[in-house]
């Protein structure tokens, strides 16, 4: 689901704004509208703004500096990719103070909101590492490029982040299935992200942080080919 968030602190613009959202994309979307920038700030602290992936935002909302809190939330969530909305050409330079995507001026053109929507999106495909799995019920989301291994024991899987360990209750078929391609069924009971593999020997993979994944003989040969042709890829 998109999420995306919209500050401006008149009410008859966050309502246009959202209108356009809504007419132009086509997947799930959820908005949250705000004419007060301590309503944002709150729910920034709650958590539900911590996944946002576009936030368009004036840059003066009453006495608030909206560049100030679009900073705040990029180095929160650094893939978050902000439109800023303004009637006032001369902040053009300052809102580089963080990383835009785009400046839309008062008045609001239709093309121009749907070239800055496009544009973010854009972005946001070019950074998205987040997958989303439904399994048995069970709907989470996994950051791809944390995960280095994914473990089978006796129908629970073990999913190998960088900070924990995810377990859930699933086939590791069923997984294998839903993964993009860096990830290598190395082992009846092992999958392995190729991108934190740092050497391959005849019987198991060494990766950089010096764990070991078992490489079964079975497998090797094929493990081994995909693993040549996506260090070629990489390069």
């Amino acid at each position: 689901m998109l999420k995306i968030a919209i500050l401006d602190d008149e009410e008859v613009i966050v309502d246009y704004l959202e209108s356009l959202v809504r007419e132009f994309v086509e997947q799930d979307v959820r908005i949250y509208k705000y004419t007060e920038a301590q309503n944002l700030k709150r729910d920034l602290k709650k958590g539900l703004l911590q996944e946002l992936d576009i936030l368009y935002i004036d840059i003066k909302i009453n006495r608030t500096n909206g560049i100030t809190v679009a900073k705040t939330m990029q180095e929160q969530n650094p893939n978050l990719r902000v439109v800023y909305v303004t009637a006032y050409s001369e902040y053009s330079e300052e809102i580089f103070r963080t990383t835009p995507t785009y400046l839309l001026l008062k008045p609001i053109k239709k093309d121009k909101l749907q070239e800055s929507l496009k544009k973010a999106m854009e972005e946001r495909a070019d950074k998205d590492t987040i997958k989303t799995f439904c399994i048995k019920g069970k709907v989470f989301n996994v950051n791809i490029n944390n995960v280095k291994y994914i473990e089978s024991n006796k129908r629970v899987i073990i999913i190998y982040e960088k900070d924990f360990k995810r377990k859930i209750y699933a086939k590791l078929s069923d997984l294998e299935k839903m993964l993009p391609k860096q990830f290598v069924r190395c082992h009846q009971s092992y999958i392995v992200n190729l991108g934190h593999a740092k050497e391959l020997n005849s019987h198991e993979f060494v990766l950089n942080t010096g764990e070991k994944v078992p490489v079964s003989q079975a497998k090797y040969r094929d493990t081994k080919n995909t693993f040549i042709k996506y260090l070629g890829e990489s390069i």
